[in-house]
């Protein structure tokens, strides 16, 4: 009976670490779940870019928000939709004057600016200062299992305008995700954004 028990006991670490998530789950989707009820399914799509389908559960106006993204940090297109009907309230496509490769990898103090250029969208095209940048974040932890994060914010900025839009990104570099935490344009903020829980699809 000791011995099952202590070989129970040398397995448990085995277990739980085989449920912490790898790069490999973004191929069958990863669920991201927020303090706000707030939740993200995320799968990296056939060309290698990552669609993330946001869930604001929190908003008295649920919808759902696709964006298509190259790591979840650099947003080459989004939708919002009626939560059930589908319909498509707005829109926009981004494209950028620097390469994905130029950007990344991702790291604390990284530093970089160029041009983004929005269309389709109804207010907001034209063209954007965008600015990156990478500062020291604490590990993500869930559960039994500790990530290595870092803190992405992204800046766009238009004199045409006179509006300033900046994205929070915690960069999870084992899973090679960014995933959203705050959003100004959406009016996501940080403060409500906790992530609680995080598995596989």
């Amino acid at each position: 009976m000791l011995r099952i028990t202590a070989a129970l006991f040398l397995l448990s670490p085995a277990i739980a670490s085989a449920q912490c998530l790898t790069a490999a789950a973004l191929e069958t989707g990863i669920t991201v779940e927020y303090g706000s009820g707030d939740t993200s399914h995320i799968q990296r799509q056939p060309d290698g870019s990552i669609l993330d389908a946001f869930t604001e559960n929190s908003s008295y106006y649920k919808s759902v928000i696709l964006f298509e993204s190259l790591d979840g940090v650099l947003v080459t297109r989004w939708s919002k939709h009626e939560k059930d009907t589908w319909e498509i309230r707005s829109t926009a496509r981004k494209s950028y004057d620097f390469t994905p490769e130029s950007v990344s990898p991702y790291t604390v103090g990284m530093h970089s600016v160029g041009t983004t250029t929005w269309a389709d969208n109804r207010y907001y095209s034209g063209d954007k200062t965008y600015t990156i940048m990478g500062y020291e974040s604490a590990p993500l932890v869930i559960g039994e299992c500790s990530y290595e994060a870092l803190r992405v914010f992204t800046y766009e900025l238009s004199l045409d305008d006179g509006e300033v839009y900046i994205r929070e990104i915690k960069f999870l570099p084992e899973l090679g995700i960014g995933l959203q935490l705050g959003n100004s344009y959406f009016g996501f903020s940080p403060a409500t954004a906790e992530i609680v829980n995080l598995t596989a699809s």
